[in-house]
């Protein structure tokens, strides 16, 4: 009977031991894990929002004003059918000033009001190709640029020519060249010197192309002021003006002095950076060509002095011509005329039998021995009278001997290594030399000799 009441026929019947067997103990174990399966995943959904939310507003956090943007910020719209451009500044500070320029020209200024920090404007619309520059400044001064190429088949030639003056070296002379371009063609330019008349120049197949006119001009010495205007070829004429001052020119200054003596010029040769080769020519004939090397041995290569006997020349009016060349390769060249009339042609006590006068006597040694071995040559004259005058040429140009007036002898050291002697002498390469000495007596009468070439090895 127990076994028969224990059997549970499938399909029906109470089930003995409800909820303490093995299939409700399983049941309860899967809800426990789904229940932690879902708030796994309900944290991670979670967390996978709040890093989407941070990470959006971590790219969005430039956007926000909180932090001055220092720069204005510019837009430009173009209109080709309008034939305008607009222009859109804006800032998160007060706008003081808004300036513009084309193709680095003057820069205009926009009207404004000083109050605002946004302002809009519109320009006319260039032709061609062109560089638009925008200045924004705001009230902490400080200023945003903006640069843009504009392109347009549509618009007017409405740019002015740009100028730029400089100095340069041109064929050995500092000049000032002046540069007009313009962003279409160019017409002519203008210049003028101080108060002086005008001066129009043409653009004409000599210059680069037509867009381009350079001029070339040599400055007036001193501080100068100089006004240059360029036009180009648009029915406006559009042009642009540069004032500029000028600083005269750096080339050498040659000017003359008379000598206390009456029949001696000074040539005073001065330059600011050196001298590196001086020429003299003397009615047609070069009297001294001056190298470097030459110059500077003087001392002074900044400031030479050469002096000229005026008596040499037979002629009544003796034409100089002084060619200067500076280190930097500048040069310069000043002639200039001296109406001279010796006074010997009005001595009563001479006359031309009497000028070549043998009995003054002018001795000196072996020039080339002398010349290379003492590095010096000397001269002896005497005559029975008094002498008035002794003049001394070295290659051509004169020297000039003192203290000789009234006396009967003397002797004259000419010394190579003087200061004054050692520029005049040619050495080495078997360059020749020459003396001449010319010997003035107090009855009027003359004697004149010329050493033999000689070279020099060394001083």
């Amino acid at each position: 009977m127990n076994q028969i009441l224990d059997y549970t026929p499938n399909g029906g019947g109470k089930t003995p031991n409800k909820g303490k067997g093995p299939s409700n103990i399983n049941s309860d174990k899967v809800v426990r894990i789904l229940a932690i399966f879902l708030i796994i995943f309900a944290i991670c959904i979670i967390g996978i929002a709040i890093y989407s939310r941070v990470s959006h507003n971590k790219k969005a956090k430039p956007e926000v004003p909180e932090v001055s943007q220092t720069d204005a910020k510019i837009t430009t719209q173009i209109d080709e059918e309008g034939g305008y451009i607009s222009i859109k500044v804006s800032h998160d500070k007060v706008i003081k000033s808004i300036t513009y320029s084309w193709n680095g020209s003057k820069a205009m200024e926009v009207q404004i009001d000083p109050n605002k920090s946004e302002w809009n404007f519109e320009l006319k619309l260039p032709s061609n190709e062109n560089s638009l520059l925008i200045s924004v400044e705001d009230e902490e001064g400080h200023i945003s640029t903006y640069n843009e190429k504009i392109s347009s088949d549509l618009g007017e030639d409405i740019i002015a020519p740009t100028i730029n003056i400089e100095k340069g070296t041109v064929d050995g002379k500092e000049m000032v060249i002046i540069t007009a371009k313009d962003n279409e063609k160019i017409a002519f330019v203008t210049y003028r010197w101080n108060d002086e008349d005008e001066v129009k120049v043409e653009w004409d197949e000599n210059q680069p192309d037509e867009k381009t006119i350079v001029i070339n001009l040599e400055p007036p010495e001193g501080r100068n002021d100089l006004m240059v205007v360029a036009y180009d070829a648009s029915e406006e004429q559009n042009s642009a003006s540069a004032p500029q001052v000028v600083d005269g020119t750096n080339q050498p200054i040659i000017e003359y002095k008379k000598d206390e003596n009456e029949d001696i010029v000074n040539v005073v040769v001065k330059d600011e950076y050196g001298l590196k080769e001086l020429v003299v020519t003397i009615n047609g004939q070069e009297e001294g060509n001056f190298d470097k090397e030459t110059i500077e041995s003087t001392g002074d290569s900044k400031n030479v002095n050469l002096p000229i006997e005026l008596s040499r020349y037979s002629a009544d009016t003796i034409n100089i011509v002084v060619r200067a060349t500076n280190i930097k390769g500048i040069g310069n060249e000043k002639p200039f005329n001296i109406e001279y009339k010796s006074n010997d042609d009005h001595d009563e006590g001479g006359d031309d039998e009497n000028s070549n006068n043998p009995n003054i006597k002018i001795e000196y040694p072996d020039v080339s021995e002398a010349a290379n071995n003492d590095k010096m040559i000397p001269f002896t004259v005497s005559y029975e009278s008094e002498l008035s005058k002794i003049s001394l040429y070295v290659n051509g140009t004169y020297v000039k001997i003192n203290n000789t007036e009234g006396q009967k002898n003397i002797e004259i050291k000419v010394k190579f290594d003087d200061d004054t002697i050692k520029p005049l002498l040619k050495v080495g390469d078997g360059q020749k030399n020459k003396i001449e000495v010319e010997v003035k007596a107090a009855d009027g009468t003359s004697n004149t000799i010329i050493t033999p070439e000689f070279t020099i090895d060394s001083i």
